[in-house]
């Protein structure tokens, strides 16, 4: 029986951590291109580089804490009476609401650029993106300080491999709340998406001739980043659907971490890796061009030696 748990506990680790360095990866490679990459010098790249930290904490502190639960087999560390397991709770979800807010903040962003182009620096300088940054993460770390009590924590059980409220009254208002936050926040987003895309339209249909040209490029981003934000969206939808809904429909195990831990850190790398897909091609003209860069400045300098 003993070997039995431990093969289970090693295939929940090996699912675990390769989902999550992937997402450390995805997210950290995202943070790194918003940093160098010169297109994202502004508001918006700052934006980008705050929802990846947000995700970066989320995933690495659920990793590691869950790695150690595992493997040390101590019922303490899934107990509400010690103090570390309830601030797991807080750092873990409020790297995830932390996220989902900056994502507000970008969805904003982004309809001020096409409603109010002209107003759109002084609407969003670097400092204002960096302090919407800021709040996002301080908000959602301060809404969950709440699984600092013990009826409210927010704990990795060791034996279902997944995070769990306390089965309490007010654990299941942290519960219901957290759902409901999640769902209003992301149908907020959705909302103003779909208002950035009706104005991205009714521009499109205005402008012509030389000003259709000059602006078909900005539209093109605007669109991709539009897509990109609906395909986030339902991710983050589906993902507290199914976290809501799986304990109503089977309390096995494997089924609890299938649908609970592994969408939980899914959803947290995609967003990384959603972001890198989509600017794709703005990577690849970036670098593409250093690199074209150098090799002439490289053949102007062999040119001079002779």
């Amino acid at each position: 029986m003993a070997e039995n748990y431990d093969h289970e506990d090693y295939i929940a680790i090996v699912s675990i951590a390769t989902t999550s360095i992937f997402g450390i990866i995805s997210n950290g490679l995202a943070l790194y291109m918003t940093r160098k990459m010169s297109c994202f010098r502004n508001a918006f790249g700052i934006l980008c580089s705050s929802f990846s930290i947000c995700n970066i904490q989320a995933i690495f502190v659920l990793l590691t804490w869950i790695t150690i639960v595992i493997n040390v087999k101590n019922p303490l560390l899934s107990s509400s009476e010690f103090f570390l397991t309830r601030l797991i709770g807080v750092f873990t979800n409020g790297g995830w609401f932390g996220s989902l807010f900056v994502h507000f903040f970008i969805a904003l962003n982004r309809l001020c650029a096409i409603a109010y182009p002209m107003k759109y620096k002084k609407l969003w300088s670097e400092a204002k993106a960096l302090v919407a940054g800021i709040i996002s993460w301080s908000l959602g770390m301060t809404i969950c300080m709440i699984h600092l009590f013990k009826d409210c924590s927010l704990l990795f059980n060791e034996k279902t491999y997944d995070f769990n409220y306390q089965d309490s009254f007010y654990g299941n208002i942290c519960f219901k709340c957290d759902i409901g936050l999640t769902f209003i926040t992301v149908i907020t987003m959705t909302f103003l998406d779909v208002v950035t895309l009706i104005k991205i339209l009714a521009h499109q249909r205005t402008v012509v001739g030389e000003s259709a040209i000059s602006s078909a490029a900005r539209n093109e981003k605007e669109m991709l980043f539009f897509k990109q934000s609906c395909l986030l969206g339902f991710i983050f939808l589906a993902n507290t659907a199914i976290l809501a809904g799986n304990h109503f429909i089977s309390g096995e195990k494997w089924f609890r971490f299938a649908a609970g831990t592994m969408p939980f850190i899914i959803a947290l790398s995609m967003d990384g890796f959603l972001f890198l897909i989509f600017n794709l091609k703005m990577i690849w003209n970036e670098f593409g061009w250093c690199q074209q860069h150098r090799q002439l400045d490289h053949r102007r300098h062999i040119v001079t030696r002779f």
